[in-house]
């Protein structure tokens, strides 16, 4: 028996975007946004991403179950939070860049109906008031919406349409290359969390500085001369459940529900 989502084929669209991505950005890493929990999509629901098997080039995206590092985690949660603002986001083209992340690959395909949808035309203006540019498209004009039936023409043309794919790229920022040593005299030490390196990106002061977290070890750095505190790291409760708006719940040295660090 045929299960809810099924599909006969990946779309010809993304292996076009897995193409582009091989010839433009072999050398770098992609980032897939918006985030989805269960791979569902207009199309059908392949769980897996497309990606997964049409893509020779890198990519990364924020998974449902985090795979890697507690760091890694809250850095990918802090840029989809970044792209639900609808705005500019200073710093994240250099956020982005610091994790070695160039061209970000927006899949305006998702099924609308799911629970965390992210609207495409809100990822679209996060990106190009941050500084990024539409560099490649593939695939119909989709609305981000179901049209319910008998809608009059008017109306639906009120519905922004985009491509099914769109890639876009920072402006004046470098494609990342690969991991070079840089002098221990240019370290900064961050006291917060990843994700408070997004704020701090946008800081001239830290551009093409090493960083480290004050809370981790780093044999050999001694006492960075720039030290910068951000707002990261506060003690919190988590509810996990979506992958891009888990509710977090500040809590006090005194609450119960655990002892204090």
């Amino acid at each position: 028996m045929l299960q809810p989502g099924r599909f006969s084929a990946l779309p010809a669209y993304w292996e076009k975007t897995a193409d582009w991505l091989d010839d433009h950005a072999a050398q770098s890493r992609a980032l897939v946004v918006p985030a989805t929990a269960h791979g569902l999509y207009a199309w059908g629901s392949p769980i897996d991403q497309p990606l997964d098997v049409l893509a020779e080039s890198r990519w990364a995206q924020r998974d449902f179950v985090p795979f890697g590092t507690a760091g890694s985690r809250r850095a990918m949660d802090a840029v989809e939070q970044a792209l639900l603002s609808g705005g500019e986001v200073p710093g994240l083209r250099d956020f982005l860049a610091r994790a070695g992340l160039h061209e970000v690959v927006v899949r305006n395909d998702l099924d609308p109906d799911q629970i965390g949808y992210v609207p495409p035309q809100t990822v679209a203006r996060t990106l190009e008031a941050s500084g990024y540019r539409k560099a490649a498209g593939f695939g119909p004009l989709m609305t981000g919406g179901r049209i319910a039936a008998g809608t009059p023409v008017q109306v639906q043309g009120l519905f922004p349409r985009r491509q099914a794919v769109e890639i876009y790229r920072p402006e004046g920022v470098a494609r990342p290359g690969a991991v070079a040593a840089k002098p221990v005299s240019a370290t900064a030490a961050v006291s917060g969390g990843p994700e408070s390196l997004l704020q701090l990106s946008a800081d001239p002061s830290l551009a093409d500085r090493p960083t480290v977290l004050t809370g981790d070890r780093h044999p050999g750095t001694g006492t960075p001369a720039l030290q910068a505190v951000g707002d990261g790291m506060r003690r919190a409760d988590t509810r996990f459940g979506l992958v891009n708006s888990s509710p977090r719940t500040r809590t006090p040295p005194t609450n119960g529900t655990r002892p204090a660090a």
